[in-house]
């Protein structure tokens, strides 16, 4: 979603939790990036949903992309600031 400023080892990494990012003192988030990965978050969780909205994978990729939507919408800035 953009970059990591930190030198040690990240634990969230392997665990793939992206939204791990939105609240770490060491990540640079490009907006633009972040628009992406909602906008790939969002064709998963619905291809997940076609399968079995009610398993555990889909509903901890819909809790990560609400966790993304919500940094997102938090951290908007109006585009004519």
């Amino acid at each position: 979603m953009g970059a990591c400023t930190t030198i040690e080892p990240c634990n969230k990494k392997v665990m793939r939790e992206i939204a791990a990012c939105i609240k770490c003192a060491n990540s640079v988030i490009k907006p633009s990036k972040l628009e992406l990965v909602i906008e790939r978050q969002t064709i998963l969780v619905d291809e997940l949903k076609k399968i079995d909205a009610k398993s555990m994978e889909c509903r901890m990729e819909l809790a990560e992309l609400y966790l993304l939507t919500k940094f997102r919408d938090q951290v908007a800035v109006p585009e004519n600031s």
